[in-house]
């Protein structure tokens, strides 16, 4: 470790036991702090005998890797790779300077997309995605974004392209730029301007995306007002659907989109409580869903495309068919849905609601996920999970991965609903 580097520590770590912290967290702390700056100087992955646990890893930037056995979370300017059989730490990713906002793996699992960046009037600019290599940690492309802020990243199915959302907005809001790019030469192959953000961050909906086989990209612009299809090679517009007039004369607006498996759909949620289904190439209507009373927060297709889940804040989940457009099955909950995922068969879904306590708590919220069988309806398995808790099917669509309040994270069989194995934060058990 460089000169430089060590006196700094030695001043973290007379703070920090001046603010009366035990000595195993303020080495802990030290040790966080000391990979962050060597990180930031070598901008490479370090692999550290760290007494951590997956149960503590940060939920919301999360990713399994294709082959479901490791998991890339994020935490602060810090990815992470864990075993999921252990449930322990293998490699941490350094060299961002500011907040990792999202993480994805490629579709062969050999390569991570990492992206950065702060918002607010103290924020750090880091307007960055990074491709790192998983099997050694080593950080081999930078792709500097136009602003200072990179919400979200992706890398197209065929490998070939990288795509960042980004905003110069010093707070987050909708009205943000697309940049496409060659991943092979690092040039940026295009921008798409005033693509919307999606206010609220779900398994089943995103504000762009790729379609299968990477040839269409599917976006939102003019604040969610217009559903747009361009071609992911040149960035021409393929298709443009502005939202219907609803009652007092504005336009409704779209709240998420994503492709079919075979590409040749897309699904798409509308403001005005209703879902529907287009044809990816044509850009023609196909199939609308309504009957949800409330807003539709999350949706997704199901197994081979040919139904689809949809998750309302007026308590439901349901199933639809694509075909007729008819509702088939409701799934009832306690409270408001918020998000849904469905595993890679559509046999099974999992859902996260929000129940009201009783009067005096301040209007707080319980969080629960629940596991349910897609043919009869039934509830499989219920967990708590706390306001911010989240789930992830894994790739194969046969374990479903809980993160639950209090530093506990289950996994599940999501045949049966039996827990797999149990995180709890410094054990991990069967």
């Amino acid at each position: 470790m460089s000169s430089g580097i060590e006196p700094l520590l030695f001043s973290i770590m007379s703070l920090l036991r001046l603010l009366d912290l035990n000595e195993k967290s303020v080495r802990r702390c030290v040790l966080v702090v000391s990979l962050c700056l060597a990180g930031a100087q070598r901008g490479s992955a370090e692999e550290i005998p760290v007494e951590e646990n997956l149960a503590r890893a940060n939920f919301h930037v999360a990713a399994f890797a294709p082959n479901g056995k490791v998991l890339v979370t994020a935490t602060a300017a810090t990815a992470q790779l864990w075993d999921v059989e252990s449930g322990k730490l293998l490699r941490q990713f350094v060299g961002h300077t500011a907040t990792v906002n999202s993480v994805a793996l490629s579709a062969d699992g050999r390569s991570l997309l990492t992206a950065g960046g702060d918002v607010g009037p103290l924020a750090r600019h880091d307007p960055t995605a990074r491709i790192w290599n998983v099997e050694t940690g080593a950080q081999s492309a930078v792709f500097e974004a136009e602003g200072n802020y990179v919400s979200a990243a992706c890398i197209s199915p065929d490998g070939e392209r990288i795509l960042t959302m980004s905003t110069s907005n010093t707070t987050a809001r909708l009205g943000s730029q697309a940049e496409v790019w060659d991943r092979k030469s690092g040039r940026r192959a295009f921008v798409l301007e005033d693509v919307a953000l999606v206010s609220a961050a779900t398994n089943g909906l995103t504000p762009l995306v790729f379609s299968q086989r990477g040839e269409l990209l599917a976006g939102l612009t003019d604040e969610g007002r217009q559903l747009c299809v361009w071609s992911a090679r040149t960035g021409e517009l393929v298709w443009k659907q502005v939202g219907a007039l609803v009652e007092d004369g504005r336009r409704a607006t779209y709240g998420g989109i994503g492709f079919s498996r075979d590409g040749r759909r897309l699904l798409v949620v509308c403001s005005d409580r209703s879902a529907s289904v287009w044809s990816a190439g044509m850009g023609s209507s196909t199939a609308v869903f309504e009957g949800h009373t409330d807003r539709i927060r999350a949706a997704a297709f199901c197994g081979d495309g040919e139904r689809v889940l949809t998750a309302s804040l007026d308590a439901t989940a349901r199933l639809w068919s694509v075909d007729s457009g008819e509702l088939v099955r409701t799934f009832d909950h306690p409270g408001p849905v918020v998000d849904l995922a469905v595993n890679r068969d559509g046999d099974r879904v999992a859902t996260r609601w929000r129940m009201s306590r009783t009067e005096g708590t301040g209007g707080a919220h319980s969080s629960f996920v629940s596991l349910w069988d897609v043919s009869n309806g039934r509830e499989l398995r219920r967990l708590p999970t706390g306001q911010r808790g989240r789930f992830l099917f894994d790739p194969s669509g046969k374990r479903v991965l809980v993160w639950e309040a209090g530093d506990h994270a289950t996994l599940l069989d999501a045949k049966t609903g039996a827990t797999v194995r149990r995180y709890n934060g410094e054990e991990t058990s069967r």
